[in-house]
């Protein structure tokens, strides 16, 4: 039988989770406690030693702060390196500020700052449309490398008649991306650990290009997709194959969809795939 937490332990560790969360101030240019924001309460029952009860906070404070910058550098080294770290660590504060973290798992930690950030896009020297096309390739990056791993579709005598009236559905570690510009060649780039390094606003691609990444096993791909590839694992995942095609068809002709069949066995063999489903 779990005991209630004690009425005194609550009231602590509620102003102590108080002190935690309390912003960096940024002001100076580097990033500084302010134990005067402290709740004054908490402060009043810290029993001071040699070192006093706001730097003993502090100390505390600061970590909070900089394991999350941390972690969320991690996860998003190519946004980071685009905007800077201090601009970076910057958006992280404003987002958990507003989305203070209620679990355990630090890689959980930046679930909703790319969502976040399209919805309200911060003033930086990256345009906007950029900012989130990098947000999403982190995002996929980090999806392949941490998602659960699923067993892949398998093609089988009773899944050909469904393909009519059902839809794949796609391995959570596998998502589409489409780049303006190169992102990807970036990413492979930067150096290890990140630091302070900053990478330049690349040239932007004559025309988009669209990218396959996702885990099988305990392997990282990054495929590079012809537009009407892209287009045909990404509308798979929607509505079955003969309608996808006969749009595919349509829209790009007949030349552009020559190479379905080997688009979709390669997809198989990859594991793109974990399931199939009837459509209603």
């Amino acid at each position: 039988m779990t005991r209630p937490v004690p009425d005194a332990l609550a009231a602590f560790q509620q102003r102590f989770s108080a002190m935690l969360r309390t912003p960096l101030d940024r002001s100076t240019g580097t990033l500084r406690a302010t134990p005067a924001r402290y709740p004054a309460e908490l402060q009043t029952c810290i029993t001071a030693g040699a070192v006093p009860v706001d730097e003993r906070l502090a100390v505390y404070n600061r970590q909070y702060w900089f394991r999350f910058f941390t972690v969320l550098q991690g996860v998003y080294p190519l946004t980071t390196a685009l905007v800077g770290a201090w601009a970076f660590n910057g958006l992280v504060a404003r987002f958990l500020e507003a989305n203070p973290p209620t679990g355990h798992e630090l890689g959980m930690l930046g679930d909703g700052l790319a969502e976040h950030l399209r919805a309200t896009p911060p003033v930086t020297d990256v345009p906007a449309t950029a900012l989130a096309e990098v947000l999403a390739h982190d995002v996929a990056f980090h999806r392949a490398w941490t998602a659960p791993n699923a067993e892949p579709l398998r093609m089988t005598a009773d899944l050909a008649p469904r393909l009519e009236r059902g839809r794949f559905v796609r391995a959570p570690s596998f998502s589409l991306l489409r780049e303006s510009w190169p992102w990807v060649t970036m990413r492979h780039e930067l150096p290890t650990p990140l630091g302070e390094h900053r990478v330049p606003m690349p040239k932007r691609h004559p025309a988009p290009r669209d990218w396959l990444v996702g885990r099988a096993g305990s392997t990282i791909h990054v495929v590079p997709l012809e537009p009407a590839q892209a287009v045909l694992l990404e509308q798979l995942s929607h509505d079955p194959l003969p309608a996808v095609l006969a749009r595919l068809e349509d829209q790009l002709g007949t030349d552009a969809c020559r190479g379905v069949q080997r688009w979709l066995a390669h997809a198989m063999d990859l594991g793109v795939w974990t399931a199939f489903e009837d459509t209603p």
